[in-house]
Formats: C-alpha cells, structure tokens, sequence
C-alpha cells in the first residue's frame, strides 16, 4: 500500500494570513498466512511493515515554521485456534512490535468461548 498526500491550506484572514503547505508518504506492506492443521485448529502466522514521512511548512506575515517526522515499525505475530471440545473454542496469540521512536513491545492474549 502506498499513499501520497499533499495540502495546501489558506487562512484569507486579511489581518493575519497563513498558508500551511503538508507533504506526506506512507508505505505499507503486510503478509499473512492462515493453515488448517487439523480439523477445528488453525494457525495464523504474518508480519507487517510501515514507514510514514510527514513534512509541513506553515507560513504567515511574521515567520515560517518548518516540521519534519518520520517513523518506521514492524511486527511480526501467530494465532492458534482450536475447538478443545464439542463447543469450546480456545484462541491464543502473541505479537511483537518494534518501532523506532516508541522502542519494542511483545503482547499476548488467551481467550476461551
């Protein structure tokens, strides 16, 4: 997936005009992959990446203001999910994240129905 955006935004204010000019990108790629390994089990496996660029000028009478931001993640994650019993279902998964700007995070989750 790839986005490009770009917005001029005019404050006509004859007192105090602005122009904000924004100028963005996002790339993002993921995969994921389901398997039946045996009747009433699946497992889920897939991993996902994304990188966003973001640069803005906002002008008016009495100073520009120039911003820049970056940042890129990644993560990877399973899933199984299975039927125990007649009417039990049990799903587990466990996700690791890792970001430039915020560090890494693993997380988890069990849930029964």
């Amino acid at each position: 997936n790839y986005t490009d955006v770009a917005t001029d935004n005019l404050t006509p204010d004859p007192g105090f005009s602005q122009l904000g000019l924004n100028d963005g990108q996002r790339v993002r790629t993921d995969w994921r992959s389901v398997v039946q390994v045996a009747p009433g089990y699946t497992v889920v496996v897939g991993a996902d990446w994304q990188r966003e660029e973001l640069d803005s000028r906002n002008i008016n009478p009495f100073n520009t203001t120039l911003f820049s931001a970056e940042e890129e993640s990644a993560g990877v994650y399973g899933q199984f999910d299975g039927e125990i019993v007649r009417n039990w279902f049990l799903t587990g998964n466990l996700r690791f994240d890792d970001n430039e700007n915020f560090g890494s995070a693993t997380t988890w989750r069990i849930a029964s129905a």
